[in-house]
């Protein structure tokens, strides 16, 4: 079932919106950039960086090729690079606070290129980057060429109207809106 967004119009439109963008969502854990994004971009091919001790090199756009050139043996970096300028899909990496360094080198190449393209890159991120990550310097060394979305805690109204058999301050004061919770 697709998710219900609650405060999001907004946030969904302007992602809809958004080419030749190198764009972060970004937002505490469980704020729902997932299903912001899911709902915003339901033809984006998807990347996921994971939370592993020893990362995988180009975990996410390895994830994104895969979907992409299903059956094609894998690319070499510059051949991976330029391919993913060439498509029309919006290319998503989830969980980008977990990105390794290579997959970081791939997002700053494609950031600096994609308005040319004309094309979209989004990355989901909790909001609490230390200041050496990766990605931090990414966005750092993009600028201007990023279009940040932050994805607030819901309102007391919209934590009233989705709770059912729990007190909607109580919930509130509980969750601090935050979405998952």
């Amino acid at each position: 079932a697709e998710p219900v967004l609650v405060e999001r119009d907004g946030l969904v439109d302007r992602l809809r919106g958004a080419r030749g963008r190198f764009v972060a969502v970004l937002g505490e854990a469980g704020a729902g950039k997932t299903a912001l994004v899911q709902t915003a971009l339901a033809d984006a091919a998807w990347g996921w960086c994971e939370p592993l001790a020893t990362p995988r090199p180009l975990g996410p756009f390895r994830d994104i090729a895969r979907a992409l050139w299903p059956g094609e043996p894998e690319l070499d970096v510059p051949e991976l690079r330029e391919r993913l300028l060439d498509t029309r899909a919006p290319l998503v990496v989830e969980d980008a606070h977990w990105v390794d360094e290579a997959s970081a080198d791939v997002l700053r190449f494609l950031g600096r290129r994609v308005a040319a393209t004309g094309g979209l890159v989004v990355v989901t991120a909790r909001d609490e980057l230390a200041a050496d990550h990766p990605l931090r310097r990414v966005l750092g060394d993009l600028g201007a060429g990023v279009t940040r979305l932050e994805v607030p805690p819901l309102s007391p109204a919209a934590v009233a109207w989705l709770v059912t058999g729990v007190d909607p301050a109580e919930a509130y004061r509980l969750t601090g809106g935050n979405a998952f919770l």
